[in-house]
């Protein structure tokens, strides 16, 4: 096990241990090595000493020459201080006497002999050789060489190795009892604090606290322990409190979230996602009681229009308006789906008969029949209805759309605000729309669009005053489409701009034939659709026509509806000015046919009102259409423009009109509208016979 993991107790025990022994280890050896060093200085000392002094007495001795007393004296001294042999050497090294010389180095003694034997420790201890001059009488001297043994110092060094030992261990067991003391003080409180955060840890519960009483620092470790536990506890709760917040919000969000995910954001009615999950609980249901269910599919007419007109503010207001009016004209089981722009779905069940769902879509009618007022605006609103019955008209919920959505256009090409159910031979006619729908964008590229010709005659004059050019798609050499069977799709599939955009371009270039074939301009007139009036790109189009084909804006005639400007939109307003600025002549088509039609007198300059051709055909029935009709002429002069009156089929129809103030005229009673050929002979014809 390593240190670092060892417990906080072994390791102070450890650090005690080991800073006592290191503590007295250090006292130990510089202690020894001083009594080791005094004790052979003073060894050495006396050592000195007690040669001199035998030297004194030999120098006595062998000036007398006394041999025996000087050995006598040798073997006297070497019972003292450790002496172990002494030897006494001439000047010329020749030995004199000797004592307890080893008989082995007798033989070549000398003093270097001496000193090899001691380095040999032939004696099993240390033993060191002191040499001392012996002053003799002759003047000369003598050499004393002792043999003195360090048997003593050794034994010395013993016993303090064995004292420094016993001390060492005394240390160690005073600094464990030390250590011990230390763990009761110190490691057990840290201990109980480990114990106490492995309980918490173990049980989660923030109400245990520590117990310790003291004022030192592990006291205050202790409270501060206990203050944590309780900040954390406080927070545990606030965040079990938050967590439980979250909690409710996230299920309030993930609610949220399923119910947008199967709600229509603008109306809240039920989306395409919640119609597909009811749709396969009302076929459960079907097969289990025997009823069949129907889907009711709504688009409200001409919404693209008022989109236009209105804006798309008010277009949202429409569409919730709708939603509520028909969510409260249908049954409380039927569900009400918004599929996308203006298109509604009913899912109707329990059906016993297709008369249950006419007369639902029959409440529906007439209630949005009722005209709307939103944004301080009154909106004439109606639906048309598609209805398919499941299962006779299909399993599967996109086969019921598909053919109900067949009925609605149906519906739709039949006047509209109506309700139709699917029927077979439908289903032809969707699949002509269809092929019109994908190939109508090509034809325009490939310049398949072609304008006939009607002319606007004045009765007074017996002249042709403009022709209108009428757009045709020619699909093929010999199929001709008129504008009721294509245009209703270039609006759905915004292809209505460029439509517009190719018979203006047509119709200046033929107006600059005619110039040129027979002199003069012919005014050509030809209807916008309104979504050239929110916008200035139709200001620079017709700019660059006229300049194109060299035409003044006189000669140029542009017919817009009065539905247009049911919104009095400013913007509008200001783009058919700018129009007039150009001096294209301004005319309002169908003029007559709807409330708006005074109030566009004072917002526009209109050069040419073109009265709606119901009053041509009703001047039979309704005595007060002559009335009125006679009224529009006046007012048609005091504003000074040119009435134009529509769809003129005979001559009884021109004579009494004609009485009644009308100049102008247009319709089949002076020609269908025709291509440029058949066109170009009439008119000469026409001039010809003038």
């Amino acid at each position: 096990m390593r240190i670092i993991d060892m417990s906080i107790s072994t390791k102070l025990t450890l650090i005690a241990l080991a800073s006592a022994a290191a503590a007295i280890l250090c006292v130990v050896i510089a202690f020894v090595l001083q009594d080791l060093r005094l004790v052979n200085r003073v060894k050495d000392e006396q050592i000195a000493t007690r040669n001199a002094l035998i030297a004194t007495n030999l120098s006595v001795a062998l000036n007398q020459n006394n041999h025996q007393s000087a050995f006598d004296l040798l073997r006297a001294s070497s019972s003292e201080h450790g002496i172990l042999a002494a030897a006494v050497f001439s000047t010329n090294h020749k030995l004199l006497i000797t004592y307890n010389l080893p008989a082995q180095i007798i033989e070549h003694i000398s003093v270097q002999a001496l000193r090899e034997y001691v380095q040999q420790q032939a004696f099993g201890f240390e033993v060191s050789v002191h040499e001392m001059t012996v002053p003799l009488a002759s003047g000369e001297s003598a050499l004393l060489v002792t043999l003195v043994s360090h048997l003593d110092v050794q034994q010395r060094i013993w016993f303090m190795a064995g004292y420094s030992v016993m001390a060492i261990v005394l240390a160690l067991f005073i600094a464990f009892g030390i250590s011990w003391l230390v763990q009761q003080i110190v490691t057990i409180p840290v201990r109980q604090l480990k114990d106490l955060s492995r309980r918490v840890k173990a049980t989660g519960n923030y109400g245990l606290r520590a117990s310790l009483g003291t004022g030192d620092e592990l006291g205050e470790l202790a409270q501060g322990f206990n203050a944590m536990l309780d900040q954390i506890a406080l927070r545990d709760k606030n965040l079990e409190k938050q967590v439980q917040s979250r909690t409710r919000e996230l299920e309030e969000l993930a609610e949220a979230f399923r119910y947008r995910a199967l709600h229509d954001p603008l109306t809240g009615l039920p989306n395409r996602a919640l119609l597909t999950e009811a749709f396969y609980r009302a076929v459960a249901h079907a097969k289990r009681s025997g009823k069949y269910f129907s889907l009711v599919l709504l688009d409200v007419d001409n919404f693209k229009n008022m989109n236009d007109i209105y804006g798309h503010e008010f277009g949202d207001e429409l569409l919730k308006e709708i939603g509520r009016h028909i969510r409260s004209a249908v049954r409380g089981e039927d569900l009400v789906c918004r599929l996308g722009g203006d298109e509604f779905v009913i899912l109707m069940g329990d059906i016993s008969s297709e008369t249950t769902v006419q007369v639902i879509g029959g409440n529906l009618l007439r209630d949005l029949n009722d005209e709307l007022k939103l944004m301080g605006k009154p909106v004439p609103v109606s639906v048309s209805i598609g209805v398919s019955l499941y299962p006779q008209h299909g399993y599967d919920l996109n086969d019921l759309k598909r053919r109900a959505d067949i009925a609605m256009y149906c519906a739709k090409e039949s006047g509209k605000n109506r309700l139709m159910i699917f029927q077979d031979d439908m289903e032809l006619e969707a699949q002509h729309r269809l092929l019109v729908q994908e190939q109508l964008e090509a034809g325009i590229a490939n310049g398949e669009l072609e304008i006939h010709f009607q002319p606007q005659v004045n009765v007074r004059t017996n002249k042709v005053v403009a022709a209108e050019a009428l757009v045709r798609w020619r699909k093929a050499e010999h199929e001709l489409l008129y504008p009721a069977d294509f245009l209703g799709y270039a609006e759905e599939q915004g292809l209505i701009g460029k439509i517009d955009c190719c018979v203006v371009e047509m119709a200046c270039k033929q107006s600059a034939k005619w110039s040129q074939n027979y002199g003069r301009r012919l005014p050509i007139a030809v209807n916008l659709s309104g979504v050239h009036l929110y916008g200035g790109a139709i200001i620079h189009f017709l700019r660059g026509v006229l300049a194109k084909y060299n035409m003044s804006g006189s000669d140029l005639i542009v017919e817009l509806r009065e539905s247009i400007f049911k919104a009095q939109e400013g913007v509008a307003l200001e783009v058919v000015k700018k129009i007039r600025e150009l001096g294209v002549q301004i005319a309002i088509d169908d003029f007559g046919g709807t409330s708006a039609s005074l109030l566009l007198l004072r917002q526009i300059p209109v050069d040419i009102l073109k009265l709606d051709k119901t009053f041509a055909r009703c001047l039979k029935q309704k005595d007060r259409d002559r009335r009125l009709t006679r009224g529009i002429v006046a007012l048609a002069k005091e504003c000074g423009a040119t009435l134009v009156v529509e769809g003129v089929e005979s001559e009884w129809q021109v004579e009494q009109m004609q009485a009644l103030g009308c100049e102008v005229f247009q319709g089949y009673w002076q020609l269908k509208p025709c291509e440029e050929e058949k066109f170009d002979l009439w008119l000469q014809s026409f001039e010809r016979a003038a």
